[in-house]
């Protein structure tokens, strides 16, 4: 593969911010390629099957005026395909992170009344000091999910989040697009869209 040559449909913005990576890299004696950031650009930057993804978000960047676009979607790719570390927790130990967070509500809440603080925000304090256990529950910080492809699941499901905050819309076939090029494992994108509606990928066939 040679070095800062690109193929046509590579966006420009990311292009030209790999190439300033990847030369403050080698100017530092390193290889650019073990730099994990670096490597999943270069993977969304050359693959032919991108071709499609990159324009569909380019044009949805467009309606959103978001410049930095394509660097933007390279980080999240990145950053969301490391699984995340975190223990699972017992429901005991939720109820204590809960006890814990209500207190500090209260606390907080207690300080807003006594120097007549903004309004919105004490109730929004109050709603969460009374539902900080539930909280926690929706936030899934029980457990991760136990599919036997987790990892791709929980990048999935991540990616979709970005990009219906970012752009309205889950863009699951730049999802599936992604995930066949980063994880080798290409998923139907019925299956994705079906995820992006129910929030459940179905069971896996044995």
């Amino acid at each position: 593969m040679k070095k800062h040559k690109y193929p046509a449909f590579a966006p420009a913005g990311l292009v030209q911010h790999q190439i300033g990576l990847i030369d403050i890299v080698t100017s530092q004696g390193k290889a650019w390629f073990d730099d994990y950031y670096l490597l999943i650009a270069e993977m969304l930057l050359t693959d032919k099957k991108m071709q499609r993804a990159w324009k569909a978000l380019e044009k949805a960047a467009e309606k959103s005026k978001n410049q930095i676009w394509d660097i933007e979607f390279a980080q999240k790719v990145a950053f969301f395909s490391i699984p995340p570390r975190h223990e699972r927790l017992t429901r005991k130990q939720v109820a204590t992170l809960a006890a814990e967070a209500k207190q500090a509500a209260d606390t907080l809440v207690g300080i807003l009344a006594v120097f007549r603080f903004d309004v919105d925000l004490t109730a929004k304090l109050i709603a969460l000091s009374e539902n900080s256990e539930r909280i926690f529950v929706e936030r899934k910080i029980l457990s991760r999910p136990k599919e036997q492809r987790s990892q791709l699941h929980y990048f999935v499901r991540k990616m979709i989040e970005y990009l219906n905050m970012r752009y309205g819309r889950p863009m699951t076939g730049v999802v599936a697009t992604v995930a066949d090029i980063v994880f080798l494992e290409r998923l139907d994108d019925r299956e994705i869209r079906r995820f992006a509606k129910t929030g459940h990928f179905p069971p896996e066939k044995r």
